[in-house]
């Protein structure tokens, strides 16, 4: 059975043999995303740190609430004194962040899509494409989505001033509504739709309860991953500076196939749903742009 006609009779056997088979291709352009990401925070955190006064931790007693209450309301106050240049840094910030994380999905969907059509992907001839269309399109989404999330944040944060419970489960509800969006990048890029195309695939057929499946999944996931995590430290630890060495390869290689399962999970959501030709064969399938 192929991984299309699988994605459709059996979706979680289908991530997991779609996760198994992409995520050494995957590795490059994840890795390469997350140095970026990492430069980019350190740059962000140099140039805040940078605007503060130098002798802004002499004497911090991160033990002393009273200090660590104090130190936080310094912090606050000397951000609104320069508030222009922490705003214009914030912006510049977003846009690089939205640039790599939508070029990281741009290239990772597609990779996965050829994993699943043809049964390999080409690493490079994706990267050094992957500048295209589908790109500026990805990266409009993101922009767009990030730019609504910050408004409905910033829309219910009254809400904490009445009940903190109240706020969490409109929160609750937003991210639920939002989850329904979770295979837009997916149909532009594997798709080849349009983004108010891709919208509409995704909101009608990432339903409601569906979200919450999926919410239900990534908590149980979450905690069941913390709890391996956690005891994988546990036992690195007692091997002293050996199991610390150890401890880096084997966190790469976790997240890296977190990432696959990700990938391959709205890679298979997308399949699901999509009018997609299959036959019983691994060989090239073509998506119908009806």
């Amino acid at each position: 059975m192929n991984t299309i006609e699988l994605f459709k009779t059996d979706l979680w056997n289908g991530i997991w043999k779609q996760a198994k088979a992409s995520w050494k291709p995957l590795i490059v352009p994840l890795i390469t995303a997350g140095i970026l990401l990492t430069l980019v925070f350190a740059g962000f955190a140099s140039y805040i740190m940078s605007i503060l006064p130098e002798d802004i931790l002499s004497g911090f007693d991160p033990t002393d609430q009273e200090a660590v209450m104090a130190f936080v309301v310094r912090i606050a106050e000397l951000l609104e004194q320069n508030a222009m240049a922490v705003g214009i840094a914030s912006i510049v910030f977003g846009i690089v962040l939205s640039l790599i994380t939508a070029w990281a999905s741009r290239v990772c969907l597609q990779i996965s899509q050829d994993v699943v059509e043809v049964g390999a992907a080409n690493v490079g001839e994706i990267m050094s494409n992957s500048f295209d269309s589908l790109f500026k399109n990805v990266l409009v989404y993101s922009v767009l989505l990030a730019i609504v999330s910050g408004i409905l944040s910033v829309a219910i944060t009254p809400l904490q001033h009445i009940s903190n419970g109240l706020h969490s489960v409109v929160n609750l509800i937003i991210n639920i509504l939002m989850l329904r969006l979770i295979i837009v990048n997916t149909a532009i890029v594997i798709g080849k739709m349009e983004i108010r195309d891709a919208i509409s695939f995704s909101w009608e057929n990432i339903t409601f309860g569906r979200a919450i499946k999926i919410i239900l999944i990534a908590i149980v996931a979450a905690i069941l991953g913390g709890l391996a995590t956690f005891l994988l430290i546990a036992i690195l630890g007692l091997l002293g500076t050996v199991g610390g060495i150890l401890a880096i390869p084997v966190m790469l290689f976790v997240s890296l196939f977190a990432a696959a399962i990700y990938y391959s999970g709205v890679t298979g959501a997308f399949y699901r749903y999509a009018e997609v030709e299959y036959s019983d064969s691994e060989d090239h399938h073509l998506i119908d742009e009806e």
